[in-house]
């Protein structure tokens, strides 16, 4: 715009723009931005010398006035800031249209046009659709020049309303303050009119408008004192000026509405409590039916203000009745809702604190949740010869109320109780919470077991509280640890002979079985069908679970009652890893995979195990089955392995190498003979390897019991060795097995210290030596129980003999002064 105004353009010429109503209106440029708001243009046009008194258009409408016409604050500001003049007439009847719009920017616009000089004359004082949309659309400005300069305050519109009426009913509590200092008539029909308006609104505003017109002079007329509807507005809008104003004119205090409620009724029934005590004032009838339902109404809910609205009442005068100790909702209400003074009103009265309602004791009665049931309540009803029964204390225990459960012990509740099924309180609060270290629950266990509570109490079943928490599905280790500090024994056994971590093997996690072995719990331990805690992982296939319990020194080769290893009972039919067609074993994965051969490097490969192992591979001939190839095909590798070493290569051993040679055929024969080429290669390595200083071969090393091992592990430079891990790349095919044999011998290493600190107590008749050869012969499980036969405060300190001959492995030791004892 700016290049055509410097190339001749015409601000002020006139065109004829077509409008809507197919009729044409002359426009300047100027009048045509004001019309479509288009600010930067206005601006252009106004820097370039457009006149702002032009007036071309059909209806001769100034600029100023079709600025105020858009409603566009700015453009008004633009315009004015122009200097427009204000003595044409279009100019001046730009403020009237300012005042007929609402919102604040009509408010704005009305400001800035009286800033700019924009006044008030005779013409607009004496309009009274002037004055009424000023009050309307809340231009007080406007109101407080056209009353100061002479328009009738008490004037009124169409409808026979005056404008106090107006701005009351537009919730205007700055324009009624405004139009107050101007002296309306209070006797004037309209402004008594909005005493209505004013106690039926809602909110701040309505009930300072109410005091404003109180305090101005507005009074109350015999026929609104005799409107039930007016006072009861009142009331129910928490009028509380207006409603004393009522009464102290005489309106009666004991008033009923259509329904037969009295006015104090009705206040409590809002819980207004400023509003109860101002009618108080003015001496309700006690004994009239209504207000005595008054003390009712405030006693049957739960809120603050209802509690003191209560007070007021019984204060006031207000009477316990043989009707109320007699009523049944009545006493439950006063329970439940926390009426102190209520209760103690209706004890003295000799209400019985032992009655029952609804088939339950008084002290029963709050304990649901929606109530909001306290303890003073309760030592109330327990100091006044309630009674404190143990199903109490399991109820309040149920409903978790920590307060309660502590309060009902003091008072005698037995912290030992058990229903008809064994299950006592600790029971069933470790049963009812789905969330880890619950602080309700921690909170009841801790008070239960202050007052003498057994933590190790056994059900019909045989579950202790432990076997309730690690029966549960979850991360529930914070509370075993917790019970576990406070006394619970981990390794009771149920009914089915299970403890606690053959449970939480099946539904716990990884950091509960953590926190139970570090409390002692027996990894060994069977339940009645023989089965270990590795059993029933394995029997679940828990990948994450059988190799953690194999690396905390799980026995792999232990048996259960049909005579099935950890192996076995994996690939048993009700196996999980045997059931291909479940829908999360379709595919064996690499993790499988290792398990499976991790089990196989850390059991003692009695070839008797290995027949039945491959008997279970081979019991389905399931060629296309992916999971038993893929489990054939690592069995076939780790025999392979094992053979390499010269294990199972016994010509004689007929069963074995038929079995063998049939598994060996239902895998790729290329692939197998790649792996046993590399095998020989690695085995020849390893035989003239040694480990660390000593004269023991890594091929040496695999082919000694795990007690041996462990023996040679007394050997620095042996276990430094090992330790370097340089067999992961030299050996790969044998890595795993040789980590493996590593880690057993040292658990078995640390297991043997552990039972020659207590050899004395053990084996008090046999010498050292004798000693350390019996130990040979026992496996991981039995050096466990070994340990576990007396505490750690019955220990000793035992200097072994460097010079037995059981004492290390001596032909395999370079220099037996290198040993650590």
């Amino acid at each position: 715009m700016e290049c055509i105004i410097k190339n001749g353009g015409l601000v002020d010429a006139t065109v004829l723009v077509p409008q809507l109503d197919f009729q044409e209106s002359h426009f300047t440029p100027l009048l045509f931005a004001i019309e479509l708001k288009c600010l930067p243009s206005v601006k252009v046009l106004l820097r370039s010398g457009a006149s702002v008194n032009v007036k071309v258009n059909s209806n001769g409408r100034t600029v100023l006035f079709t600025a105020v016409q858009t409603n566009t604050f700015k453009i008004v500001k633009e315009v004015l800031d122009y200097k427009p003049d204000i003595t044409e007439f279009d100019n001046k009847q730009s403020l009237p249209l300012a005042v007929s719009g609402n919102g604040e920017i009509s408010r704005l616009i009305v400001n800035s046009l009286l800033d700019y000089g924009l006044v008030i004359d005779a013409t607009f004082i004496h309009d009274m659709n002037f004055i009424f949309e000023a009050v309307t659309n809340g231009h007080i400005s406007i109101v407080g020049q056209l009353l100061e300069r002479g328009a009738n305050v008490n004037s009124k519109d169409s409808n026979d309303n005056s404008i106090l009426y107006r701005a009351v009913e537009q919730d205007n509590l700055k324009m009624v303050e405004e139009i107050l200092k101007y002296k309306p008539d209070v006797n004037e029909k309209s402004s008594i009119e909005s005493f209505t308006i004013a106690v039926s609104g809602d909110g701040d505003h309505s009930k300072r408008i109410v005091e404003s017109l109180l305090e101005y002079g507005f009074s109350i007329n015999s026929e609104r004192l005799q409107d039930k509807t007016f006072i009861f507005n009142a009331v129910k809008k928490n009028h509380v000026s207006m409603v004393g104003h009522l009464l102290s004119r005489g309106m009666d205090v004991n008033i009923k509405d259509h329904l037969g409620y009295s006015i104090l009724y009705t206040a409590v029934r809002h819980k207004n409590l400023n509003m109860v005590q101002e009618i108080l004032k003015y001496k309700p009838d006690i004994q009239d039916t209504s207000n005595i339902q008054s003390l009712t109404m405030g006693v049957s809910a739960y809120a603050k203000s209802l509690q003191l609205i209560v007070e007021n009442l019984l204060e006031y005068g207000f009477p316990i009745t043989s009707k109320n100790k007699q009523n049944e909702k009545f006493m439950l209400d006063t329970i439940r809702n926390h009426h102190l003074k209520v209760m103690d009103l209706l004890i003295k009265s000799g209400a019985n604190v032992n009655a029952e309602i609804q088939g339950k004791c008084l002290l029963e009665v709050g304990f649901s949740s929606r109530y909001h049931y306290h303890t003073d309540m309760a030592k109330l009803l327990i100091e006044n010869g309630a009674q404190v029964k143990n199903e109490l204390l399991k109820k309040a225990a149920e409903n978790w109320k920590p307060d309660f459960v502590e309060l009902f012990l003091q008072h005698g509740a037995d912290p030992n109780f058990a229903d008809e099924n064994g299950k006592t309180v600790l029971h069933y609060i470790v049963n009812n919470t789905n969330i880890s270290y619950d602080a309700k629950m921690i909170s009841i266990a801790i008070s239960l077991l202050k007052f003498g509570a057994k933590i190790d109490t056994q059900t019909k079943q045989g579950n202790t509280v432990l076997h309730v928490v690690c029966g549960k599905k979850g991360y529930f280790e914070e509370d075993v640890e917790f019970l576990c500090k406070h006394g619970a024994r981990v390794d009771i056994k149920n009914e089915s002979g299970k403890t606690a971590l053959h449970l939480v093997i099946e539904s716990g996690n990884i950091a509960t079985v953590r926190t139970l072995l570090s409390h002692g719990a027996n990894i060994h331990s069977r339940d009645n069908e023989g089965r270990t805690p590795l059993h029933i992982a394995c029997l679940l296939w828990i990948t994450e679970k059988i190799r953690f319990l194999i690396e905390h020194g799980a026995n792999v080769d232990c048996k259960d009652n049909n005579g099935g290893s950890a192996i076995q009972v994996s690939l048993r039919a009700d196996g999980r890893l045997a059931n291909s067609t479940g829908n999360l074993y379709n595919t064996m994965s690499e993790t499988d995979c290792n398990t499976f051969d991790l089990m196989l490097n850390c059991s003692s490969n009695n070839i008797q195990d290995l027949i039945k192992t491959t008997e279970l591979l081979m019991s389905k001939q399931q060629s296309s089955n992916y999971n038993r190839s893929r489990m054939r095909c690592t069995l076939v590798k780790h025999v392979s392995k094992l053979r390499e070493l010269g294990f199972h290569d016994d010509e004689d051993d007929i069963q074995f190498q038929r079995m063998f040679k049939q598994l060996t055929n239902t895998i790729d024969q290329r692939e197998l003979t790649t792996f046993v080429s590399r095998c020989s290669v690695e085995v020849q390595i390893m035989k003239v390897e040694s480990i660390g200083d000593t004269k023991i071969s890594y091929y040496d090393f695999l082919r000694k019991t795990c007690h041996r091992v462990a023996l040679c592990l007394k050997n620095k430079s042996f276990c430094t060795g090992l330790e370097l891990s340089q067999f992961k790349t030299s050996f790969p095919s044998y890595a795993t097995m040789v980590e493996n044999k590593f880690k057993q011998g040292q658990m078995r290493l640390n297991l043997l210290k552990e039972v020659n600190l207590k050899r004395q107590y053990l084996f008090p008749e046999l010498t050292f030596d004798c000693v350390q050869e019996l130990l040979e012969y026992l496996d991981i499980e039995d050096f466990h129980t070994l340990v576990r036969v007396f505490p750690a405060d019955r220990n000793v300190s035992v200097v072994e003999n460097p010079t037995s001959p059981i004492a290390t492995d001596k032909e395999d030791i370079l220099d037996i002064s290198t040993l650590a004892l």
